[in-house]
């Protein structure tokens, strides 16, 4: 059981993650939780993982909360290149919801996530019902379409085919006021919205390039 801070001011004050397990008849207790917005996660084995289920302070009152676990959900498939080639150590992931969006963008939730083979393929297990969003990224390669699947408890969904993309590639230089390359200066580049976003350097002669970008 996962108790993670369910906003961006618990989550700087220090109040990110308290843990516990379950004894031998599924009872759990996490003592001394501050006032605030908490979002509680659970995982189990063979079961898919449950949350974000609200546990904000002060409640509403002293009752044991029940958590109902259902079976989980097993995606198993390939990553290719654009050309069709198996790709190595791809990482597929699926990332909970945090009830909060700047927290979503800091993926300060708990998340999913396998690695792909030699031949590109991939197991996730243990993922929850419902609708699910798969991301895969890789490092040579731009990330693939996310992947949007319905899954129901229990299901096994195979031979699923993740096609990572080309990009595109952005370069700059950085001159300061004289006119003059500007070393080391920092590069933040973003998706409009929030969305995800990488960071980088210009280098001795003030020019930087960031691939791979969709």
């Amino acid at each position: 059981i996962d108790l993670r801070a369910g906003s961006l001011g618990g989550l700087m004050a220090g109040n990110a993650t308290q843990r516990t397990i379950s004894d031998p008849e599924g009872r759990f207790s996490i003592d001394e939780i501050q006032d605030g917005s908490w979002n509680l996660y659970v995982r189990s084995e063979g079961f898919g993982a449950a949350g974000p289920i609200a546990a904000d302070r002060p409640g509403v009152g002293d009752e044991p909360m029940t958590i109902t676990l259902e079976r989980g959900v097993t995606v198993a498939g390939h990553v290719l290149d654009p050309g069709g080639h198996p790709v190595k150590d791809a990482v597929i992931s699926w990332q909970s919801d945090a009830r909060d969006l700047v927290l979503n963008i800091l993926k300060a939730s708990p998340s999913i996530e396998a690695r792909s083979g030699d031949d590109g393929s991939f197991l996730l297990e243990e993922l929850p019902v419902g609708s699910l969003t798969l991301t895969t990224t890789a490092s040579d390669w731009a990330p693939a379409l996310p992947l949007v699947l319905d899954v129901t408890a229990g299901q096994a969904v195979e031979d699923v085919e993740v096609r990572l993309r080309e990009g595109g590639t952005i370069t700059g230089l950085f001159l300061d006021k004289e006119g003059e390359p500007l070393e080391d200066a920092l590069v933040q580049i973003q998706q409009p919205g929030g969305g995800d976003q990488q960071f980088t350097q210009t280098d001795s002669a003030g020019e930087f390039r960031v691939e791979h970008l969709v």
